[in-house]
């Protein structure tokens, strides 16, 4: 009876599709970027699902190990390199570090700046990574 109230309430309001999805539940009521034709699965409460569904296929990347990994570390380091340091020097220094939310090259920054110029290359930066054996030097 509560139901049917309520119901009625938001129909007479305007809000049908809200009304709509009270009377079936199993049905979404304007759902967007929904494919109408691709078969819905529903879920009861109790159901137990062991694993997610599987990717559709053709959309799974494997995840990178091995080199490829690494490759994929130094990159986005250079990136992320490339953004903080000057475009014109292609150098770092300790404030563009810290003002690009590179805490870790600023906290260790004299360590790698070892010529004491004030600025590191992402030569400098890779050299102190791999003397501290850093995960994509640990092979190299």
């Amino acid at each position: 009876m509560k139901t049917l109230c309520l119901k009625a309430l938001l129909a007479a309001v305007g809000l049908t599709s809200v009304a709509a999805a009270l009377a079936n539940p199993y049905v979404s009521a304007g759902a967007t970027g929904v494919d109408a034709d691709a078969p819905m699965q529903l879920l009861k409460v109790g159901d137990r699902i062991g694993t997610p569904p599987p990717d559709p296929v053709g959309t799974a990347v494997p995840e990178a190990e091995g080199q490829t990994l690494r490759d994929q570390v130094l990159a986005n380091m250079k990136q992320r390199f490339d953004a903080a340091a000057d475009p014109s020097t292609h150098l770092l220094s300790l404030a563009d570090a810290k003002r690009s939310g590179w805490g870790y090259i600023a906290d260790h920054f004299s360590a790698i700046d070892r010529s004491g110029s004030g600025y590191v290359s992402f030569d400098d930066l890779k050299r102190y990574l791999k003397a501290k054996k850093g995960a994509a030097f640990a092979n190299s």
